[in-house]
């Protein structure tokens, strides 16, 4: 097909959201940013709209690809993300990968980096076609099926209550401002998006996801709080798939450990969900596999950063 390639313009942000929209959807994991969103990030100071490349036939978007300068490198370095392509259009895909290479060294971009794995599409596949070479892991998925696992081997959650935000906001957002290396007030907030939410009940990210809140919990001994649970069901996993997106104990704690994991598979079963997945790594609930494999969890896929010389 005769495409026409180009970098952003004004008015392209709908197009993109749909067609990333479209995507995502059929993807284990991540979500297309809200057009909201997009339209602050593509005026600010910062954003160089040659970074950001598009094909039409036409007037009708086909497919685009994002970079963003990674600041602060010795040598000049973009995060690249491979192409979003409607369906139809998979000959596109070399074309634009050919024109952004070609946009970006002119650009005096040396190093690009991006994210592939198997959670993503081929991305992992053209990582290597392309010629980018693994530089390190971001997070582990591991799966629990849980027809298989009878609960009642674990020990019983006798320390857990339901999240109280009156109670355990300013708790949690204690604990994982340290963690994380967040402001307090930040975390406050982000905790806060819990403060009315329901067992059942759903809220939209910021990729525009729609989740499920599945368990929502934490832990005390002797009133102080030591752990911390909460599971979602989102679009991106499958309907009957929950994911586990906070997961803490205090060290000195551990037998929390199997009463948290208990009360998630728990409540998944009473709510006719079948898979549990968690995260570890960079990105995840914990640094390592082995914090969950004990519980029957089985890590079988990863994301990963790459790396290619320009």
């Amino acid at each position: 097909m005769n495409y026409k390639f180009t970098t952003y313009k004004e008015g392209y942000i709908e197009s993109q959201f749909l067609i990333g929209s479209g995507i995502y959807d059929k993807w284990r994991m991540g979500g297309q940013t809200r057009p909201e969103q997009l339209k602050v990030a593509y005026t600010g100071a910062d954003f160089d709209p040659e970074t950001k490349f598009y094909a039409f036939i036409e007037n009708e978007m086909v497919a685009f690809l994002t970079s963003t300068e990674k600041k602060d490198e010795e040598n000049k370095s973009a995060f690249f993300e491979f192409p979003f392509i409607k369906k139809g259009y998979d000959d596109v895909l070399d074309q634009l990968i050919q024109y952004a290479f070609e946009k970006l060294r002119k650009k005096d971009f040396k190093i690009l980096i991006t994210r592939a794995g198997h959670y993503w599409g081929k991305t992992k596949s053209l990582a290597d076609d392309y010629g980018f070479e693994l530089k390190n892991d971001i997070i582990h998925a591991g799966e629990l099926h849980l027809d298989e696992i009878d609960t009642s081997t674990l020990e019983y959650p006798k320390d857990l209550l339901s999240f109280n935000a009156e109670k355990d906001i300013d708790d949690l957002a204690e604990i994982f401002a340290s963690r994380f290396n967040i402001p307090v007030e930040k975390m406050k907030k982000n905790i806060s998006r819990f403060k009315d939410l329901q067992i059942g009940q759903t809220i939209i990210n910021p990729w525009n996801q729609e989740l499920t809140l599945v368990t929502n919990v934490v832990g005390r001994v002797d009133g102080k709080l030591v752990a911390r649970a909460v599971a979602m069901n989102a679009e991106s996993y499958g309907s009957k798939n929950v994911n586990i997106i906070s997961f803490y104990v205090k060290d000195g704690y551990e037998k929390m450990k199997s009463q948290l994991i208990r009360k998630i598979m728990e409540d998944c079963k009473d709510q006719e969900y079948h898979r549990l997945i968690v995260h570890t790594g960079l990105w995840g609930s914990h640094p390592e596999d082995s914090y969950f494999e004990e519980f029957g969890f089985k890590f079988l896929t990863k994301l990963a950063y790459y790396h290619k010389n320009l």
